[in-house]
């Protein structure tokens, strides 16, 4: 998808990929097995900072509540490749995100939250490292993302939220 630039004052050789803004629900109220669908969509906004035209890979990981252990049996548990966008300097692309929120024992992480990392990859070249959520929440895929990103400083973004709510049956 190519869109249309705002921008000026980029160099050439400039090559950056940046995550913007994500933006999920405050909260999930979840009974055993039942997914939340009352939640908003999830929004990652993905922000070309290069001085050219870039091909920008988007990926979201959704960490558990409880992190891998994951002691609500909850999903989702995944990183996701949302797709490639074709970026000129400055231009903005918001992409919708609507995972069903369920855990299989909301009570075990009542009051915790899932964590929602949004990754931007400049040259759409490194999902192998950042495939799985080890590799995103350790070191593996900064590492990856960095070494042909300009600014490593906005890469990725991530927010502690949606609030799992155990709701009584």
């Amino acid at each position: 998808m190519a869109l249309s630039a705002a921008g000026s004052g980029f160099t050439s050789s400039t090559n950056d990929a940046g995550v913007k803004r994500v933006a999920s629900p405050r909260s999930v109220r979840l009974l055993p097995g039942l997914p939340d669908t009352t939640g908003a969509a999830s929004v990652t906004v993905v922000n070309s900072l290069s001085g050219q035209t870039d091909n920008i890979g988007l990926y979201v990981a959704l960490l558990p509540p409880g992190g891998t252990s994951n002691p609500g049996v909850c999903s989702p548990a995944i990183v996701m490749n949302l797709g490639v966008f074709d970026l000129l300097p400055g231009a903005r692309a918001s992409v919708p995100v609507d995972p069903s929120w369920v855990c299989a024992n909301p009570a075990a992480v009542n009051g915790q939250n899932w964590t929602i990392k949004a990754i931007a990859d400049v040259h759409n070249d490194d999902f192998a490292s950042c495939a799985t959520l080890a590799q995103v929440f350790d070191t593996v895929c900064s590492l990856a993302l960095n070494d042909d990103d300009d600014n490593d400083a906005d890469n990725t973004l991530s927010r502690a939220l949606p609030l799992v709510v155990a709701l009584t049956p």
